[in-house]
């Protein structure tokens, strides 16, 4: 394999990571929303009140995590599409160009990876 052709596997597999964290997090939350819709008439029963609140809370938390996924992996996607813009348009040494493409598809991946940290402190205030 040529030095082009590991940076299109590279690519291709922040495409992937993208794919997978988006599909894991929106199955999370429908699981969290189908069992918060069958537990939304213990909210009128005064004894299981605080539960039902919970897990309203529990919801609005998954789909906060859901938006910052999503923005994520638009940010991760967006900066290999920019890269790939200024790698066309710019005359640098070839080795220079893959080493900034490698850099940042590996900075894309972390975020990625870690989109669910990032949410977890936006609803907490605190960081992770």
């Amino acid at each position: 394999m040529n030095q082009s052709s590991q940076v299109l596997f590279l690519s291709l597999l922040l495409k992937v990571q993208c794919c997978i964290v988006y599909v894991i997090n929106l199955l999370e939350f429908y699981l969290v929303r189908g069992i918060a819709c069958l537990l939304i008439p213990l909210f009128f029963i005064d004894a299981t009140k605080s539960f039902a609140t919970n897990i309203i809370r529990t919801v609005f938390s998954y789909f906060v995590k859901v938006l910052v996924t999503v923005a994520m992996c638009f940010f991760a996607l967006n900066m290999l599409c920019t890269s790939c813009v200024d790698m066309v348009s710019e005359d640098m040494g070839a080795v220079l160009w893959i080493l900034y493409y490698v850099y940042i598809i590996l900075l894309a991946f972390t975020l990625v990876k870690n989109s669910g940290k990032v949410a977890s402190t936006v609803l907490s205030g605190s960081p992770s």
